[in-house]
C-alpha cells in the first residue's frame, strides 16, 4: 500500500506526507482510511467483489448497520470519488490498467458466447475468439501474476450512485 494504515492508529501520525496531496488535506481519517483500503491495489480487501469490499470496509470502520453505511457514502460522496481519483493517480501501473482492459474485454467476449441470436458475423467472431481463448487467459495470468492480483475492479465516480442504490436496496 502506497500510505501505511493501522487500526486504531490516525492515518496521518503513521503518514506524514499525507496533506502533500491536496485531495487528501484536511479529508476526515475515516474517509481516507475507506477510500485507501477500497482502491488500493495491495489491500487486504482487493480480492473481494466491490460490493463486499465497500460493506467490509465500512463494518471495519464500525459501521455495522445498513443505515449508518448509506449515511456515510451520501454525506462524504464527492470526497470520497475525489479522493479515490487523486489514490488511483498515485498508483498508477500500466500493468494493473492493462489487467483491467483484458478483463473488460473478456467480459464483453463472455456477453457474446451467451448471446443466443448471434448474426453470422457474431458468430464467426466468437469461434475466432473461442479458438484463441486458452492463449488469451494465459496472458491473463501471466499479467495478474506479474502484479500479484487476480481482481481489479474500476473505481469511477459513477459507481456511487449504483452503489448507493445497492445499499438501500
Amino acid at each position: 500500500m502506497i500510505y501505511e494504515i493501522t487500526e486504531g492508529i490516525p492515518i496521518r501520525e503513521l503518514n506524514n506526507s499525507i496533506d502533500s496531496v491536496k485531495e487528501f488535506k484536511g479529508v476526515d481519517d475515516d474517509i481516507l482510511r475507506f477510500c485507501f483500503l477500497l482502491v488500493d491495489y495491495k489491500s487486504p480487501y482487493r480480492m473481494l467483489s466491490k460490493q463486499l469490499r465497500i460493506i467490509s470496509i465500512l463494518t471495519a470502520l464500525g459501521l455495522t448497520t445498513d443505515i449508518k453505511r448509506s449515511n456515510f457514502l451520501k454525506k462524504n460522496d464527492k470526497t470520497i470519488s475525489c479522493v479515490c481519483t487523486a489514490y488511483d493517480g498515485l498508483q498508477y501501473s500500466i500493468e494493473h490498467e492493462l489487467l483491467k482492459s483484458c478483463k473488460i474485454q473478456i467480459q464483453e467476449w463472455n456477453e457474446l458466447f451467451n448471446n443466443k441470436e448471434k448474426d453470422d458475423k457474431q458468430s464467426a467472431l466468437a469461434f475466432k475468439v473461442f479458438d484463441k481463448m486458452s492463449v488469451i487467459l494465459a496472458r491473463v495470468k501471466e499479467i495478474e501474476e506479474l502484479v500479484g492480483d487476480s481482481q481489479i475492479d474500476n473505481n469511477k465516480q459513477e459507481d456511487w450512485s449504483s452503489l448507493e442504490k445497492f445499499l438501500h436496496g
